[in-house]
């Protein structure tokens, strides 16, 4: 998304699917360097960037010189989701494009095998929204986080 923090997570692999330690960076259509990356465990990383109008962005990596990736076009309107432990919380922040500046309404909902956990409306005034959910309202396993906009579109 355009003018906002953006996680982004990856897995680089092999041709049989292992996963693969790398390291390289994100540069721009300039091929000026944006953020620098690596993998961790098994191939998987992340890192961090804020999108800017009008640029192209590519991974490349390091021992792999025939290897190019063009991210996707920054999309100007949308929502960025994260979250991190809190103690006995999880912190769900949403980000959007910082020039947008009208209230925007949205709602994060929680579910875990088709059960709805948790439901909120949220409308956010500022480019950053933050939520606490209580750990203990999850069960064991894998949840579902799901932002949707007033239309009842998926968002994040």
């Amino acid at each position: 998304m355009l003018n906002a923090i953006n996680h982004i997570a990856f897995k680089a692999i092999d041709e049989k699917g292992k996963g693969i330690a790398v390291k390289g960076k994100v540069v721009d259509e300039s091929g000026e360097e944006v953020v620098s990356f690596r993998t961790g465990y098994k191939g998987m990383g992340k890192f961090i960037m804020m999108p800017q109008e009008g640029k192209q962005y590519f991974a490349i990596i390091d021992d792999y010189p025939d290897f190019n990736h063009q991210f996707e076009p920054a999309k100007p309107e949308g929502i960025c989701l994260n979250y991190k432990p809190d103690g006995n919380y999880l912190l769900f922040t949403l980000t959007r494009n910082l020039k947008i500046s009208v209230p925007q309404n949205y709602v994060l909902k929680a579910s875990h095998k088709g059960i709805e956990l948790f439901y909120s409306q949220i409308t956010m005034n500022e480019f950053q929204h933050a939520q606490r959910l209580y750990k203990g309202l999850f069960p064991l396993g894998i949840s579902k986080i799901t932002v949707l906009d007033e239309q009842n579109n998926t968002v994040a």
